[in-house]
């Protein structure tokens, strides 16, 4: 989601982060086709960056968007081609270069945390897809699923009921035989890795769709246990891999502008003052969510919402502690908050639109 939502003004287009040794530009377009794509830096840290004159992403046509996308990804692996990368989220968008400065400050222990933690670290992705047909074909065979079928054949003329249950059969034996393929596959795998990443199956054909976060001395490894696989399953899954890739799957930044509501929410939420500190949200966090921890065993509904209120608003307000300087700092309702910024570090979670590697991006890089 867009935090700039202007149309036609000037603004700035993110695409990641990383560490900064001197001001660079790319020579790739950015995503409304125009450049350059360059960084704003800060003590160590700079964004990369290109100047935004378009629409907003969230009305955006699909496929505009999709290209968009594309082009997002495009710059951010640019990007990774010199050294690590922080992906930042398709469609992140900030006012001008001194809001992407204000990002790096307030954020800054947090990015500078999340950098070593990816640090000689990239992405692959694998990919596995069968012969539906044939599976099919072999699910079919199935005792149990061939006994139901012979019996619909005795009736003549079977009921739509009677097809739909021997379909969601069949459906649930594919399925068995899936869970099986995919659990030998990231059993083998996974000890190659630091991290894995189930993605979406986009298909009936597709058996897996994993990411893997590797050392980059590791992907060879990676790579040699998928050729294992292939053996192993002798032709009947294909493989592909993608990669190196930045960790999209486990460390894309997620900008969220904070607001005077959010803010004032979030002291209710907590019963704190509308001055306090970081050592004092999480003091009152802890000590509410402990009183909380019975009927969070019990299963309680009203429970597990409070909690995820709890959480979500020392979520904000240890955001605007860590803005305004550190441990000892105040979240101030008095002072402005209009540009303090919470980021959110992790996997993708799911985009609203994330076209496959496998066969969309033609400028990806196979291993």
């Amino acid at each position: 989601m867009a935090v700039h939502e202007a149309e036609s003004v000037v603004a700035s287009y993110l695409y990641g982060i990383r560490e900064s040794t001197h001001k660079a530009t790319f020579d790739v377009p950015g995503v409304d086709g125009a450049g350059p794509v360059h960084t704003v830096a800060f003590n160590g840290l700079e964004c990369v960056v290109s100047h935004y004159r378009g629409e907003d992403f969230r009305t955006m046509g699909r496929e505009k968007l999709v290209r968009s996308l594309l082009a997002h990804q495009k710059v951010v692996e640019c990007a990774m081609g010199e050294r690590d990368v922080l992906p930042v989220k398709f469609g992140t968008v900030l006012n001008d270069p001194e809001e992407v400065l204000e990002l790096l400050s307030q954020n800054h222990r947090a990015l500078t945390d999340a950098m070593n933690g990816i640090r000689d670290k990239v992405e692959i992705e694998v990919a596995a897809t069968w012969d539906i047909r044939r599976v099919l074909t072999e699910v079919g065979q199935q005792e149990e699923v061939a006994r139901a079928r012979q019996a619909l054949l005795h009736l003549g003329q079977a009921t739509t009921e009677q097809r739909v249950q021997l379909g969601q059969m069949v459906k649930a034996g594919m399925d068995r035989k899936r869970d099986s393929y995919r659990d030998r596959m990231a059993g083998l795998l996974s000890p190659l890795a630091m991290d894995m990443a189930r993605n979406a199956l986009l298909s009936d054909e597709m058996v897996m769709n994993v990411a893997f976060l590797v050392e980059r001395g590791r992907v060879g490894q990676l790579c040699a246990g998928v050729e294992r696989l292939d053996q192993l399953f002798q032709n009947e899954v294909s493989f592909r891999i993608i990669g190196p890739l930045p960790p999209y799957s486990f460390s894309t930044v997620g900008v969220t502008r904070l607001t005077t509501e959010q803010v004032e929410d979030a002291c209710q939420a907590l019963r704190l003052s509308r001055e306090t500190c970081e050592a004092e949200v999480k003091n009152v966090y802890r000590r509410l969510s402990a009183g909380m921890h019975r009927q969070l065993l019990s299963g309680d509904r009203l429970a597990t919402e409070q909690f995820t209120r709890l959480r979500q608003a020392a979520q904000v307000l240890l955001g605007c502690c860590r803005a305004r300087g550190g441990e000892g700092a105040t979240a101030s309702l008095g002072r402005s908050i209009e540009s303090l910024f919470l980021i959110a570090i992790g996997g993708l979670g799911g985009e609203d639109i994330e076209p496959s590697r496998f066969g969309v991006l033609d400028e990806a890089q196979a291993v």
